[in-house]
């Protein structure tokens, strides 16, 4: 393995800790508490969604789409904002998870 993937393996693997509060996802955008910087949190919806990550996001359907069931991992750097994530449903309301990895860094 190279190591550029092997630094991009030690991104996604480790220990999990600790998830967020859930977002509730409906038809108007909903948006989490600040995420940690300098950490790599997984994202997962239970429904098609799409998200925003900003200092105060408002989620809409031209952002990112993100599919029902599939992990997305997501570092966020130390910039001096603090960040979150907002989801808005695609077709049918769910819930998104926001879960930090302990021990990986950017």
């Amino acid at each position: 393995m190279s190591r550029q993937t092997d630094r991009q393996l030690q991104r996604i693997h480790g220990q999990t800790g600790t998830p967020l509060t859930p977002i509730t996802i409906g038809a108007t955008s909903a948006a989490s508490g600040a995420l940690s910087a300098n950490t790599t949190n997984i994202f997962v919806s239970s429904i098609d969604c799409y998200f925003i990550i900003a200092e105060t996001p408002t989620a809409t359907t031209n952002h990112t789409f993100l599919a029902k069931g599939v992990p997305w991992p997501v570092t966020i750097l130390a910039d001096g904002t603090t960040y979150k994530v907002a989801a808005i449903q695609s077709e049918e309301a769910g819930i998104f998870t926001i879960t930090p990895m302990l021990g990986v860094h950017a």
